[in-house]
């Protein structure tokens, strides 16, 4: 795998001087414990909320084609990551960032504060 770019980084609030391992690790535990709404319910629950979280970027080919300078966008985004963000809108989906926010990495252990109290 390639350097995961600081923009990718960034976009996902997480420290740009995190390694590369690190990130995919906590990105990877924020997957297993966040499923997209909108798969269940067939629609999207966060409505105008969602505007207020960040588009996903654009890798430099797309933005390319888009007539943008690609040098201002990241060669390559992990696909974990693309899956993170809306099909539709491409906004990042809100509860990934309460996932990750309650998801941390020490030394090779992944810990949570998540809890599930199904009733």
């Amino acid at each position: 795998m390639k350097n995961v770019d600081i923009r990718v980084k960034e976009l996902l609030r997480f420290d740009p001087e995190i390694s590369d391992k690190e990130f995919m690790k906590s990105i990877k535990a924020t997957i297993r414990h966040v499923c997209k709404p909108c798969w269940e319910i067939k629609y999207c629950p966060y409505g105008p909320f969602v505007e207020e979280f960040p588009l996903m970027l654009l890798t430099s080919a797309e933005a390319k084609d888009e007539d943008l300078d690609p040098e201002q966008f990241p060669e390559e985004i992990p696909e974990v990551v693309r899956m993170m963000a809306c099909n539709v809108f491409g906004h990042v989906y809100p509860a990934f960032f309460d996932v990750s926010s309650r998801v941390a990495i020490q030394g090779d252990q992944l810990t949570s504060t998540l809890t599930y109290n199904v009733p």
